[in-house]
Parts: C-alpha cells; structure tokens; sequence
C-alpha cells in the first residue's frame, strides 16, 4: 500500500519527504536541518523512500512559527524492536514508543498511551488553541492533554526521528511529515481522504481506441466497477509514453 502526499494547501507550514538524494521540502520554505546523514531507504510497502532510524541517532528538525493552532502529523512505521524509540518533539510534547508497539503522548504533565500494530501508522498531534492538544492514530482520536499554563510559544522547535524518549530504532520508519497553522482535526476523521492509500495497476485495452471517424472527440466514456477503498484513473499511450488527456483532451 503507497501513501499519497498530500497537496500543499493554505494552512501549510512546511511538508518534507525523502528521496533517494535525502530530504526534500515540497512546500514552507523552512529550514530543516539533519544531524548526522539520515538514513534513507527505499520501501516498497510506502511506496517511495523513507527515512530509516538507526543506532546513530540520526534526527532532522526545524524552528517553524505555527500560531496558537497548529498540527503536526507523519506517516511512521512502527516496530517491535524491543527497544523504547522517540518519533517527534514538539519541545512540549513528546510522540514515542516503547519496546511492546504502545506509542505514548507525553507533555511532561499527563500521559495517555494506545497500542498498535507492527506496520505503518498515520500520527497528528493537533494544538486547538491553548486549550489542549488532541492525538490521533490512523484517524481516531486517542485523547487530548490540557495545554493551559504551560507556556508554549508559537514558535516550536520540532523534532523527526526523536524525542526525549530516545531516538528512532533500527527497522522504524517515517515517510513524510506535514507541519500546519491550523488544528486539522478537531474530531476523528477518514485518514483516507487525507493521505490516500495508492493502489497501482494497470489495464491494458485489447484494441487501441479507434477514431479514424470523428473529427472531434468530446466525451470518452469508460465502465467498470470500482474497488473498494481505490480511486480510477486512467492514462493513454501516445507513441511510446504513457500520458494523461487534460480537459482540453491534449496529451500531458
């Protein structure tokens, strides 16, 4: 199963995946720095490439002015590694997992803890003004903090691959982390119709499309059923490219 990466809209601070050449920003302008060289691999059940903990303690972060409202949100793959890991430092909040796949939430003051799975798992960490900060896993929300008095500023110093629980382990991974000026989520919501899970395949026609006839084509109908949990697209071959028709029906 790939995750998608999500497009780049108003709210968002800064948006950061790997590729084989290292870290990338697709969105922000904000300064991300590495200690050390991060390990980046490749993952086919991401669909792309990630960022690999190692016993090097390898972490990336940034200084990013958020507001009062903000979330903070990454793909992480989480293993039981018999060792306890760090995933994100909020410098007010720690996201981290202990050596039995139980992820904590930690702002020094309460705690709350949830289990989960080996595997990939979608994490938010939403602040809604000051009052307090709502987690979630995988869409659901799994508890809030009260955040009053506690002094945080809207500048926040975050932290991927670590917290003060640790660092990332051998054999976890994060994929890609969005930071935003806003709560996304207030409430549980469909993490589908965020970071939509990408299927690939491909259909090949018999026949090529046959339009030796019309001057104009208007309208290509094509019918099937839809898988559950997929969204169709299509592409044609044109020569010896695959392309997409715009609305104009020019080939992109």
């Amino acid at each position: 199963m790939s995750k998608i990466i999500p497009e780049v809209d108003s709210n968002t601070k800064s948006l950061v995946y790997f590729t084989k050449e290292g870290l990338k920003e697709k969105a922000g302008g904000v300064t991300w720095t590495t200690s050390g060289t991060p390990s980046i691999v490749k993952n086919g059940e991401f669909g792309g490439y990630v960022f690999q903990g190692t016993s090097n303690s390898y972490y990336i972060s940034a200084s990013i002015n958020t507001g009062q409202n903000y979330t903070v949100e990454a793909w992480v793959y989480v293993n039981d590694n018999r060792n306890r890991f760090g995933i994100i430092d909020l410098g007010g909040l720690a996201i981290w997992a202990d050596n039995y796949n139980v992820l904590y939430f930690d702002d020094g003051h309460s705690r709350l803890n949830t289990s989960v799975a080996n595997g990939w798992h979608h994490i938010a960490a939403c602040q809604y003004g000051l009052r307090d900060i709502r987690v979630f896993i995988d869409g659901k929300r799994v508890g809030s903090f009260g955040c009053g008095g506690h002094g945080w500023s809207n500048t926040h110093q975050i932290k991927v691959g670590c917290s003060g629980y640790g660092y990332m382990r051998d054999n976890t991974y994060i994929g890609a982390v969005r930071v935003s000026d806003s709560c996304r989520y207030p409430s549980n919501f469909d993490v589908d119709t965020v970071w939509i899970p990408q299927h690939i395949g491909l259909v090949v026609s018999k026949s090529a499309l046959n339009f030796t006839d019309n001057n104009t084509v208007t309208k290509i109908n094509i019918v099937g059923s839809e898988p559950a949990d997929t969204k169709r697209r299509f592409a044609f071959k044109s020569g010896d490219k695959y392309v997409k028709l715009s609305s104009t029906g020019t080939a992109e």
